[in-house]
């Protein structure tokens, strides 16, 4: 056998196994694409003030119930031809197999330079699926050019203040609900993200937050409001938000509540949306509580109705 033909083996052999991973990490730790896939047979916390990087094309295997929690600094940046996946250890993955992605308020944020990302914690170019949620407490990771998808609750929640969250270029979809944002003092800002295709709970929740040119498209509310939602929007109901040069269309809301696209709740600036062919029992395309809006301007309803 060839020098070249004994390499091609071992490749193939190295390439085949796979790393069990569990407990804590306590010093700087890389998961190489060498050892992947990394399969988690018990929940995983990086302690803070420690390093876990992920290198490009691993992919991260959760055992039932197990999660990923992150009290240090995460660095997972894969790249467009070569994505980092989180994802189900089941041979036939679904929704809710395991738990969350977590970053509690210890976890370095980002920082940024000039909107430059320098450092702290990120998710770059990953996957996010068959768990139940990316959830954000009182932090603030740089979520970039990433997708999460088939998750039992929701795409992305985020709860707490954080420094300056940004979530930007991600595609959210095929989750109960899209998003689900708490935030204060408006440190979290969504952009240039695709939010679409959630269902039964839809596009989700926006509060004291900013969006900006998102597109929120073909969701889906079919539950009723006790089990869900208070005042649902097929697309996304939205409070104390800046909400700016979004797209709303194709969504849906077959329970008795008022908006199929875009419900405005209390104290909003709504400005150059555009938001057509929402659909449902919803009788408007856009509701306007009692409270009110801030400002409403300059936005296109092509059709359907508009509560104010």
């Amino acid at each position: 056998m060839s020098i070249k033909k004994l390499i091609v083996v071992y490749f193939l052999i190295s390439s085949a196994s796979a790393t069990d991973v569990s407990g804590v990490i306590s010093s700087n730790t890389t998961w190489s694409v060498l050892s992947s896939p990394y399969i988690v047979t018990g929940d995983i916390l990086v302690s803070e003030g420690v390093t876990l990087t992920i290198e490009a094309g691993v992919m991260v295997k959760f055992d039932s119930s197990t999660e990923l929690q992150v009290r240090g600094e995460l660095i997972a940046q894969g790249t467009s031809s070569s994505k980092i996946t989180f994802t189900s250890n089941a041979s036939s993955p679904a929704a809710g197999d395991w738990g969350q992605l977590y970053f509690f308020d210890e976890a370095t944020d980002a920082s940024f330079s000039d909107n430059t990302y320098t450092g702290g914690s990120i998710l770059e170019y990953c996957i996010v699926e068959y768990g139940t949620e990316l959830y954000i407490y009182n932090s603030s990771p740089f979520v970039h050019y990433s997708e999460f998808r088939y998750n039992s609750s929701n795409g992305i929640r985020v709860s707490g203040t954080g420094t300056y969250l940004w979530v930007n270029n991600c595609d959210i979809h095929h989750n109960q609900q899209g998003v689900q944002v708490y935030a204060s003092q408006s440190t979290a800002l969504f952009s240039y993200n695709t939010i679409r295709d959630n269902t039964p709970k839809g596009g989700g929740f926006a509060g004291s937050s900013t969006f900006s040119y998102n597109t929120i498209k073909n969701n889906t509310v079919s539950t009723d409001n006790n089990n869900y939602c208070n005042d649902c929007g097929g697309g996304i109901k939205i409070d104390n938000t800046d909400f700016d040069h979004n797209l709303i269309s194709g969504n849906s809301n077959s329970t008795s509540d008022e908006a199929s696209g875009l419900y405005i709740y209390n104290g909003d600036d709504v400005t150059n949306n555009i938001i057509f062919n929402n659909t449902g029992a919803a009788a408007y395309a856009v509701y306007i509580d009692d409270q009110g809006a801030n400002t409403f301007t300059h936005n296109i309803i092509v059709d359907g109705l508009t509560y104010i």
